[in-house]
């Protein structure tokens, strides 16, 4: 016993603290905690606070600004596009070492395009050029010098032209000229649908490490009523060595319970302090406060959701199929590599696009000359070395063909996870019966043999061995509950409707930005 009780002062200061309301109710007397900081925390508000801290939400979050404003960006492609120009000249011409003139010119220009979803494009532009010019107008000699007479003109010019275009092979088609569109579409949709996967993670880490805690601290009380039986065993054989009724040697075998019961205390101890611990790093309880110095108080019990619920197969994996964020990821991956093998395709194609335009064009000098000019015609353009292009080719046929693999990998991977966390439901609810009844027959076994011991007539050995019986048999139906409910809970994590069964789906979809 010296040496557990060694052992025991290595604790910490903390991990005693928090069990000394269990210690009084055992029966352990032990000095008065001090005072700490208090937290009632129910299962829910460990979610909300999980779901507005959680590191994951705002790195996640950084990544749907980003797809968003490309898919923002993509849609751009089919807005009117306008530019405007302008530009100043001035040049300077001389003849036989003479200043022949300059001329300083003025253009400005409007131009428009407007991409349709239909492959048609229709261009716009009107533009102004002014051109004044110095040039000689007459030449008199004077005393054998030419002098030259200089006069100016000025002369404004004023295009406007409308016309469109229409490709007839490369980029033909409503499916490819909105590639990129659909492309960020997907980009945007695999994104938010990635952090609804981060935010299951987080939800199911967080009831995980919530209910830990309760486990481990039914274990700390299994340990602190083994502690009392102990004791109280030994009071009963006190007083029969008293009687005369059994050998002192017996109590040797009650001595070595009683270190055993300390050991597996110290344990319980120990892990129920690093069960709350977890759980306070993971809602992130006030960084600045020293966890073991907060008196937590668990207001739900996994005991409430352990109920008769007996799902079935198929709309199980109906389930699954529909609401499994990365089996949407990997349907979502064919239909981006589906599109890669389009364009590619498409760049192979020669281009061919025809056109058709209307110029007017208005000049003058003291008249004004107006012309409108009309044309319709064809462009070809062939590239003569398609290897990269046929290369391109090869890379999306590769990458839609993995990715299909990999979409009916992750189905059967779903399937499989559902029906083996159906399976683990019934045998973990099988375990619990069983448990359950060998903790009955165990307290029975016990009250027996105390009672026989009153009446001299059972040995310190056997109400060892009934003690540790029950002790091991109250463990197991603590640990059965506790499986059939991680059984539920797995099962509503490769279901996907662990969001909607805690409800805070609709939390999670509201942090999601808006889709422009």
């Amino acid at each position: 016993m010296s040496a557990l009780a060694g052992w025991v002062l290595l604790l910490p200061v903390g991990g005693y603290a928090r069990a000394a309301d269990l210690a009084v109710q055992g029966g352990v007397e032990g000095a008065s905690p001090p005072v700490q900081p208090s937290l009632k925390l129910g299962v829910r508000q460990a979610l909300q606070e999980v779901l507005g801290r959680a590191t994951s939400v705002l790195t996640q979050k950084l990544d749907i600004d980003l797809q968003t404003q490309q898919a923002r960006l993509a849609s751009h492609e089919f807005l009117p596009q306008t530019t405007l120009t302008g530009q100043f000249d001035r040049t300077d011409a001389s003849a036989a070492g003479l200043n022949a003139g300059s001329s300083k010119s003025t253009s400005g220009a409007v131009s428009t395009s407007w991409k349709l979803r239909t492959g048609i494009t229709l261009l716009a532009s009107v533009g102004r050029t002014v051109v004044r010019s110095a040039v000689p107008m007459s030449t008199v000699p004077q005393e054998g010098v030419p002098t030259a007479v200089s006069g100016t003109t000025r002369i404004g010019t004023t295009t406007s032209s409308i016309g469109l275009t229409h490709p007839l092979l490369r980029g033909a088609g409503r499916e490819l000229v909105t590639l990129a569109e659909r492309q960020a579409a997907l980009g945007l949709a695999s994104a938010q649908e990635g952090f609804v996967q981060g935010m299951t993670d987080v939800v199911f880490s967080c009831i995980s490490s919530y209910f830990a805690v309760e486990q481990a601290r039914r274990n700390v009380s299994l340990a602190l009523a083994t502690s009392a039986r102990t004791q109280e065993v030994r009071r009963v054989n006190d007083a029969l060595l008293a009687a005369g009724r059994i050998a002192r040697t017996e109590l040797l075998q009650n001595d070595a319970d009683s270190a055993q019961a300390e050991f597996s205390l110290m344990q319980a101890r120990q892990a129920e302090t690093v069960a709350r611990r977890e759980l306070l790093r993971l809602i992130r309880y006030d960084d600045d406060v020293d966890p073991d110095r907060v008196s937590l108080e668990l207001s739900d019990s996994f005991s409430n959701y352990l109920s008769q619920w007996r799902p079935e197969e198929g709309p199980m994996l109906q389930a699954a199929m529909a609401n499994r964020v990365d089996l949407q990821l990997a349907r979502d991956s064919v239909a981006s590599s589906r599109l890669s093998l389009i364009a590619a395709r498409d760049g192979l194609r020669n281009q061919l696009d025809v056109y058709a335009k209307l110029d007017h064009v208005a000049s003058g000098h003291s008249v004004s000359s107006p012309s409108v000019n009309r044309g319709v015609g064809v462009l070809l353009t062939i590239a003569l070395d398609k290897s990269s292009q046929q290369f391109a080719l090869a890379s999306a046929q590769a990458a839609l063909e993995k990715a299909e693999l990999a979409l009916a990998e992750q189905v059967r991977t779903v399937t499989a996870g559902t029906r083996d966390a159906l399976v683990n439901i019934s045998f973990s609810e099988q375990q619990l019966r069983m448990a359950q009844r060998a903790a009955e027959l165990a307290k029975q076994r016990l009250a027996d043999e105390v009672e026989k011991a009153r009446a001299g007539r059972s040995s310190a050995t056997d109400l060892s061995f009934a003690q540790d019986g029950l002790r091991q048999a109250s463990s197991q139906e603590v640990q059965a509950q506790y499986a059939v409910f991680t059984a539920k809970l797995e099962l509503q994590r490769v279901t996907g409707t662990l969001l909607e069964q805690w409800q805070v789906d609709s939390a999670v979809r509201a942090m999601i930005p808006p889709t422009p």
